[in-house]
C-alpha cells in the first residue's frame, strides 16, 4: 500500500459505557484482581457494553492489554501530583507521539501502512468512588470529538478505560467500543494503547465491517504530559459532519 504510506490519517476515537451482563472472559495479557463485585475482574458497568467475543478481540486479535480490578489509580494525581491536581481542575492531558498502528482487522486495510497524526487525550473529572471519568480526544489542527464518559478498571498504577459511542445517521445507529490502557508514572503513561472495534455498522456505507477495528500505540511507549492543543476553529471548522468525516477515516471507514 505504498500509495498510502505518507498520508496523514486523523483519528478521532470514541467513548462511554454502562451496566451489567453476566459473562466471563480471560486473556493472557490481562491483570486479574479479585472482587466480589467484579466479573472476571471487570465491573458490571463494563460488561454492559462488552461480551466474551469483544474482550477476546481486544486482547487476542488487537494485542491490547486489559488491566482488571476495581482499584485503578488517580490518574491526574499520579501524573501531576496531588497538589497540582486542584490547580489543574482535576484534569490532565497526555499526547501519544508518534501515534502508530499496531494491528488491523480490516480486510485489505488501505491504512495498514499509513502515518498518523499525534493524538492528544485529556483525562478529567475522575470519580474514584464509582470509577468513572470523562475523556476528550483530538488531533492537532482538527476539532475534537465531544467529551465522552468512560468506566475504569485496574489496580495500582495500571488502568484501562472502556468507552462506548453511538452515532445516528438518519436513523441508522452506528456503535463503536474503544479501549485505552496504560500505566501511570510521574513521567507520563507507560505503554499507552488505544483500540476501537465496530460493534454495529447498521449497513451504513463506508463503515468498517462489524467485528473489525484497529489498535494503536505510542511509538516511544510513553504518552507524556502535554498542554491541551488550542486550535483555531476558523481553520478546522466546527460542523458535526466534519468531525465525523475525520472519525470515519480512522475507525469507521473501510
Amino acid at each position: 500500500m505504498e500509495l498510502y504510506k505518507n498520508i496523514k490519517i486523523k483519528l478521532n476515537t470514541v467513548i462511554l459505557l454502562l451496566l451489567s451482563v453476566m459473562v466471563f472472559s480471560c486473556g493472557t495479557d490481562s491483570t486479574d484482581v479479585g472482587s466480589n463485585d467484579l466479573i472476571d475482574g471487570l465491573s458490571p458497568q463494563i460488561w454492559q457494553i462488552v461480551d466474551e467475543d469483544l474482550i477476546s478481540t481486544f486482547e487476542d486479535s488487537l494485542s491490547m492489554t486489559i488491566h482488571r480490578g476495581d482499584n485503578p489509580p488517580d490518574i491526574v494525581s499520579a501524573l501531576l501530583g496531588s497538589q497540582a491536581k486542584a490547580k489543574a481542575n482535576n484534569s490532565v492531558t497526555v499526547v501519544m507521539r508518534p501515534f502508530e498502528l499496531v494491528e488491523t482487522l480490516v480486510p485489505n486495510d488501505p491504512c495498514a501502512e499509513c502515518s498518523w497524526y499525534d493524538l492528544y487525550i485529556m483525562f478529567n473529572e475522575q470519580d474514584m468512588a464509582n470509577n468513572e471519568m470523562t475523556i476528550r480526544m483530538r488531533h492537532i489542527e482538527e476539532p475534537e470529538i465531544a467529551p465522552e464518559g468512560g468506566f475504569i478498571s485496574g489496580d495500582g498504577n495500571n488502568f484501562s478505560v472502556f468507552i462506548e459511542q453511538t452515532q445516528d445517521f438518519d436513523g441508522q445507529i452506528v456503535e463503536l467500543v474503544s479501549l485505552f490502557s496504560g500505566t501511570v508514572t510521574s513521567g507520563g503513561i507507560v505503554d499507552p494503547q488505544l483500540a476501537g472495534v465496530m460493534v454495529e455498522n447498521s449497513g451504513v456505507p463506508g463503515r468498517l465491517p462489524n467485528g473489525t477495528g484497529r489498535s494503536y500505540k505510542d511509538g516511544n511507549d510513553l504518552a507524556e504530559v502535554s498542554e491541551w492543543p488550542e486550535v483555531d476553529e476558523k481553520i478546522v471548522g466546527t460542523e458535526t459532519d466534519r468531525i465525523w468525516s475525520i472519525f470515519r477515516k480512522s475507525i469507521l471507514n473501510n
